[in-house]
C-alpha cells in the first residue's frame, strides 16, 4: 500500500496521541469524599472494577483506531507494487501491533512502571508507523505530480513512436495508423480541463511543438498530421522529450506519459531505463500498439548493405556495386527481385530467393555515363531497390531501398616519390620502386585503359614542395634512401590537414637513416621506430640460394577491409594473401612500451601546442598550416573517418590515444624476441593517416607485384583516395555540414525526396561559410543547388547527398509486456497490452478507493464508540443505585 499525501496519515498519527493523554489524565483524576454510604458504594464498584478497565480500554483503542483512520482516509492510500512490497507490510504490521498492544497493555497495567513500559512500546509504534509513512513523503517529491483526483484535470504527454519499423503493415493499416487510434481514443476519456502534448518521438523537429494543447480537437489534429520517419526511436529517446514537454505546463501536477509504439527489442536498452524514468518523475503508460513475436508477425525482406566496390566510380568504366539482401520471417521468399537505378535510369538486375535467416551478397556491375571535371569528384545518385510478390512475407516496405551518392572522379592527383622520379629510364635498369603501383593505377594508353583514375606525379623527395602537394588526394613514398627534415616536415603537414601518406620500403630503403629523420620520437611520418637492420636476405645480396630464407604473411593476423574482399571465401583470401614470397622486411618495434610511449609524447606534444597557441607565442597557422586545397571540404563534410572530425575539440589524452599505432598485418616469421614481425602499420595524425609497408613494391625485396595478391596495394590506395573525398552519405537523422562559397547574388536550395524545395542559409564559421540541412529524417536523396538569384535555368553548382534508415529499424521483433516490465525495472510504469484499453483519469494507477474504506471504517469505530460508552453509563448507573 502506498498514500498519495502521507502528510495526513502522519498527521494523524500525531492526533492519536490525544485520546491516550485524555486516557491518562483521567486515571490520575481523584478526590476524596467523606460521605457515610461511601463503604457500600466501594463494595459495588469492586464488583464492576473489571468491567470498567476493559470499557476504558475498549474506548481507547476505538478512538485512536478512528482518528488514525481518518488521518489515513485523508492521505488516500492505494495499492502499488512497492507499496506491496513484504518487507515494507510486514514494517507496517509490526508497527501496528506495537501501537495497539502497547495501547491494550496500557489500559491494563495497574502499577505506574508497567504503564511506562506500555507507554513506550506504544510510542515506538507510532514513531514506526511516521517512518514508514514518512518515507513516500520524500518519494512524492517527485512522483506526487501523478496523483490527483479523478474528477481533477490532467496534462497527457502523448509520444508516438514514429519510427521507420512502424510502417509495418497488416490487413488493418500501419502500426502508425493504430497508434493514432489508440491515442485517439484515449483523448475522449481526459477530465474537463487537462492539456494535452502530441510529440512524434522521430520528429521532425519542425512538425511538432513541445507546448501543450488546451482543447483535444488541436491534439486529434496534430495526430493526423504526423507522418512515418526513417530515423530509430528508442525508449531512452522518448524519456527525454516527455521530460522536456512535462515542465512547459507546471500549472498542472497531475501528468501522464503515453508511448505509442511497437516496442521494438532494438530500442529498449538492458540497462539504463529504470533510472532514466526516475528521473523523469512522471507515472507512465507503455501502450504495445501490436506485439510481433512470431516468425510471421515480423516477416521483412530488406536491403542490409550497398556500397561501391572501391568507393570511387570512373566515367564509362564498368562499376561493381555490392549489396547485401536479409530476409526474416517464417518462409522461404521466391522472386525478389533487385533493380539497380543510376540518375533515374534502370542499369542493372537481378532475381534471388532467400530462406528465413538467410543473408545474400549480391554484385551489380554498370558503366555510369558522366563527365567528371579532371581531380575533383562529381556525385551521381544510385538506387537499388527491390520488389516481392509476396506482400504478407515482407511487411515493412520502406527498407526495400538503399540510396548512393556515387562519386565519380578521373585523374586524381597521386604523388608518386621514389629514388629516380622523373629521371627513371626501363631500358637503363632505372626502375623507381613505385613503378609496379603506378603501372596498376594508371595503364598506358597502348592497355586499352584512356581516362585512368590516377593523375600520376612522379617525384624525386627533393622536388616536394607545397605546389606539388596541395591538390594531392594521396602520396606513395617507396624505396627512398635517406628522408631529408625539410621533407619530413613537408609530409607531416600534408598528413595533419587529412591527405593520406603511404611509405614502403624496397630498393635502398635505410631504416636507420629513416628512424633517426623521420621518426623524432613520434612527431615525424613514421608510425613506429626502425631497427637498423633489415630482416632476412634479398636474391641480389645471397651469396648462395642456401642462405635465402622467404616468409609470408600470416593469414590469422589480417585485420582491416583492405584484406576482406566481399563475396570471396575465407580459404580463398588465405590463399591469395599466402601467395607472395618476401625475402627482406625491415623491423618495426610493436612492443607496448613503445606503442605507450608514442601516446604519452603525443599527449605532451599536443598539450604544449595548445598552450603556446593560447599564450600567443605561436601562430595557429603555424602550428596547424592549411595549405592543402580540399582541406576544408573533406573536414567539413565530415569525411569517410568518423574520428577525422574535430580533433581540436578533443582533449590532448584523447587525441593522443586514437593516434596509437595499429598493426593490421604481420609476417609468418618471427624475431630473436619470438614476436611475429609487423608488415603494415597503420597511424592516425590529425585529419590524415599514415600507412607503413615493411617490404618493397616493385623490387626484389619480395614478389608482391608478381602475384595476385599485388590487389592489396590496389585496395589500400583506392580506400585512401576515397577517405579524402567529401562525404556524401548519412544516416537518417543526421545534422549535415556542407561547405559553400559565399557570393551575394547566389542562394542554395534543397530538394528533399519529398519534392518540396526550401532554402539553405548560408552561415559564417570560423573557417568558411557552410549551410546546414536540420531535417534529414526521410530516406532518398537530396539535391542542393546554387542559383543566381536574379536568373533562372541551369544552377552554377550541384551536388547529391544520400540519406538511409538504420538497419536495426528492419528487425521487426518486438518485447512482451513481461519483458519490458524485466527492462523498466521498479520504474513507475504501468503496461498496456495492444487489446489493453488506455486509463488516463486523474487518480493513481492501482486500486485508489481505499480511502472509502477508511471513512467507513471511522464510522464503524465512532459507532463503537457510542455504543460502549453509552452501555458503561448504564451500569455504572444501575451500580450506583
Amino acid at each position: 500500500m502506498s498514500l498519495t499525501n502521507a502528510a495526513f496519515a502522519i498527521a494523524g498519527l500525531i492526533a492519536a496521541a490525544g485520546p491516550v493523554v485524555v486516557h491518562l489524565l483521567n486515571r490520575r483524576r481523584y478526590r476524596t469524599v467523606e460521605w457515610g454510604a461511601m463503604a457500600f458504594l466501594r463494595k459495588a464498584m469492586q464488583r464492576t472494577r473489571r468491567a470498567v478497565r476493559l470499557r476504558d480500554l475498549l474506548l481507547l483503542v476505538l478512538r485512536t483506531a478512528a482518528v488514525l483512520l481518518f488521518g489515513l482516509a485523508l492521505a488516500r492510500p492505494f495499492y502499488s507494487e512497492q507499496g506491496l512490497q513484504p518487507g515494507r507490510l510486514t514494517l507496517i504490521a509490526l508497527a501496528i501491533c506495537a501501537l495497539f498492544g502497547g495501547l491494550i497493555g496500557l489500559g491494563l497495567a495497574r502499577s505506574r512502571g508497567r504503564r511506562l513500559s506500555w507507554a513506550t512500546v506504544s510510542l515506538a509504534g507510532i514513531v514506526g508507523l511516521l517512518g514508514l509513512f514518512a518515507s513516500p513523503v520524500r518519494e512524492s517529491s517527485t512522483i506526487v505530480v501523478g496523483r490527483s483526483s479523478s474528477r481533477e484535470p490532467v496534462h497527457a504527454i502523448f509520444v508516438i513512436d514514429n519510427s521507420r519499423s512502424m510502417g509495418s503493415r497488416s490487413l488493418a493499416g500501419t502500426l502508425l495508423d493504430a497508434a493514432k487510434q489508440r491515442a485517439e481514443s484515449a483523448l475522449s476519456g481526459l477530465p474537463n480541463g487537462s492539456r494535452v502534448s502530441v510529440l512524434p518521438l522521430c520528429g521532425p523537429e519542425r512538425s511538432y511543438t513541445l507546448d501543450a494543447y488546451h482543447h483535444t480537437d488541436d491534439a486529434r489534429a496534430a495526430l493526423e498530421r504526423i507522418d512515418i520517419t526513417d530515423r530509430s526511436g528508442s525508449a531512452l529517446g522518448m524519456l527525454s522529450l516527455a521530460a522536456e514537454a512535462a515542465g512547459r505546463v507546471p500549472e498542472i501536477p497531475g501528468k501522464r506519459v503515453v508511448f505509442l509504439g511497437d516496442q521494438q527489442a532494438t530500442g529498449w536498452p538492458a540497462n539504463g531505463v529504470a533510472e532514466a524514468a526516475k528521473t523523469v518523475g512522471v507515472p507512465m503508460h507503455i501502450v504495445h500498439v501490436r506485439e510481433a513475436n512470431t516468425n510471421a508477425e515480423r516477416a521483412n525482406v530488406w536491403i542490409e548493405s550497398f556500397s561501391v566496390q572501391d568507393g570511387v566510380a570512373e566515367p564509362e568504366v564498368p562499376t561493381t556495386f555490392l549489396a547485401s539482401v536479409r530476409c526474416d520471417g517464417d518462409k522461404p521468399v521466391s522472386d525478389i527481385d533487385l533493380t539497380l537505378d543510376v540518375e533515374g535510369s534502370a542499369v542493372a538486375s537481378q532475381s534471388i530467393d532467400l530462406r528465413p535467416g538467410q543473408s545474400r551478397e549480391v554484385v551489380l556491375t554498370a558503366a555510369i555515363d558522366m563527365e567528371a571535371p579532371l581531380g575533383t569528384p562529381r556525385f551521381v545518385k544510385a538506387t537499388l531497390s527491390l520488389r516481392t510478390a509476396d506482400t504478407v512475407a515482407n511487411r515493412l516496405d520502406r527498407d526495400d531501398a538503399r540510396f548512393l551518392a556515387v562519386p565519380v572522379v578521373t585523374e586524381v592527383p597521386v604523388v608518386f616519390v621514389d629514388e629516380f622520379g622523373d629521371d627513371e629510364n626501363l631500358d637503363a635498369g632505372r626502375v623507381g620502386e613505385t613503378y609496379r603501383l603506378r603501372r596498376l593505377l594508371a595503364p598506358r594508353p597502348a592497355e586499352g585503359v584512356y581516362d585512368p583514375l590516377v593523375a600520376v606525379r612522379h617525384l624525386r623527395l627533393d622536388e616536394l614542395n607545397e605546389q606539388k602537394l596541395e591538390d594531392a588526394r594521396l602520396v606513395v613514398v617507396a624505396g627512398v634512401e635517406r628522408p631529408t627534415e625539410d621533407a619530413v616536415r613537408l609530409l607531416r603537414q600534408f598528413v595533419e590537414q587529412g591527405g593520406p601518406l603511404v611509405i614502403a620500403a624496397g630498393a635502398n630503403f635505410d631504416p636507420a637513416v629513416w628512424t633517426t629523420n623521420a621518426w623524432q620520437n613520434g612527431r615525424g611520418i613514421l608510425p613506429l621506430p626502425l631497427d637498423s637492420e633489415p630482416v632476412g636476405v634479398r636474391p641480389s645480396q645471397a651469396v648462395s640460394t642456401s642462405t635465402i630464407e622467404p616468409f609470408r604473411l600470416d593469414p590469422s593476423t589480417l585485420a582491416g577491409s583492405y584484406f576482406d574482399i566481399a563475396g570471396e571465401r575465407p580459404e580463398a583470401l588465405a590463399n591469395l594473401w599466402g601467395a607472395p614470397f618476401f625475402f627482406q622486411a625491415v623491423r618495426a618495434d610493436a612492443s607496448d612500451a613503445a606503442m605507450q610511449a608514442v601516446v604519452a609524447d603525443e599527449a605532451s606534444r599536443i598539450t604544449a601546442e595548445r598552450a603556446a597557441i593560447a599564450a600567443g607565442s605561436a601562430v595557429d597557422a603555424e602550428v596547424a598550416p592549411a595549405w592543402l586545397r580540399w582541406k576544408g571540404e573533406a573536414r567539413s563534410a565530415g569525411g569517410d573517418n568518423p574520428d577525422a572530425a574535430g580533433p581540436e575539440a578533443l582533449s590532448p589524452e584523447a587525441l593522443a590515444a586514437r593516434s596509437k599505432p595499429r598493426v593490421l598485418a604481420k609476417f609468418g616469421k618471427v624475431d630473436a624476441s619470438g614476436a611475429a614481425l609487423p608488415y603494415l602499420v597503420e597511424r592516425r595524425l590529425g585529419y590524415g593517416r599514415v600507412l607503413l609497408l615493411t617490404s618493397g613494391i616493385s623490387s626484389d625485396w619480395d614478389t608482391l607485384s608478381q602475384t595476385n595478391a599485388i590487389v592489396l596495394l590496389d585496395r589500400i590506395t583506392r580506400s585512401l583516395i576515397e577517405d579524402g573525398l567529401p562525404r556524401r552519405v548519412f544516416d537518417a537523422g543526421n545534422a549535415v555540414t556542407l561547405p559553400v562559397e559565399r557570393r551575394p547574388d547566389v542562394e542554395y536550395q534543397v530538394m528533399p525526396p519529398n519534392g518540396e524545395r526550401q532554402p539553405l542559409a548560408v552561415d559564417a564559421t570560423g573557417r568558411g561559410y557552410v549551410v546546414r540541412l536540420g531535417d534529414t529524417s526521410i530516406a532518398g536523396h537530396y539535391d542542393i543547388t546554387a542559383l543566381r538569384g536574379d536568373a533562372e535555368g541551369e544552377p552554377l553548382e550541384r551536388t547529391v547527398l544520400a540519406v538511409n534508415g538504420r538497419l536495426d529499424e528492419s528487425n521487426l521483433r518486438s518485447l512482451t509486456v513481461p519483458q519490458l516490465a524485466e527492462r523498466a525495472g521498479d520504474a513507475e510504469i504501468q503496461f498496456v497490452a495492444s487489446d489493453e484499453a488506455i486509463s488516463l483519469t486523474g487518480g493513481p494507477t492501482g486500486r485508489s478507493g481505499l480511502w472509502k474504506w477508511a471513512i467507513a471504517a471511522v464510522l464503524a469505530c465512532l459507532l463503537g464508540e457510542m455504543f460502549v460508552a453509552g452501555h458503561g453509563r448504564r451500569d455504572v448507573s444501575e451500580v450506583a443505585t
